[in-house]
């Protein structure tokens, strides 16, 4: 991905309303807003039960347990969470 041309973000009310339109997608990769938190996992219900393998590109992530736990509770059948650090290295979660 060229980083001139990415695309905004999608927050996860975007991509949680995107992925009820897919229910069988499997593999994802998509940049997401994972610092302004739009949802909240208790009070939403949705789970994607096949998405398996969910890539955050170069997202920065201001609080990890929470997008941990948002990912845990709405995706439950997701076996890897990779994310890109400064160095362009993967880091899987």
């Amino acid at each position: 991905m060229d980083p001139h041309t990415r695309s905004p973000p999608v927050t996860f009310r975007g991509l949680i309303a995107a992925l009820r339109l897919c229910p069988h997608l499997h593999t994802l990769q998509v940049l997401i807003d994972a610092v302004d938190i739009d949802i909240d996992p208790k009070a939403e219900s949705f789970q994607h039960t096949s998405l398996q393998t969910l890539d955050i590109s170069s997202s920065p992530v201001a609080d990890a347990e929470a997008v941990a736990g948002i990912i845990f509770s709405t995706f439950p059948r997701v076996e890897k969470v990779s994310k890109l650090d400064g160095s362009n290295l993967p880091q899987v979660w």
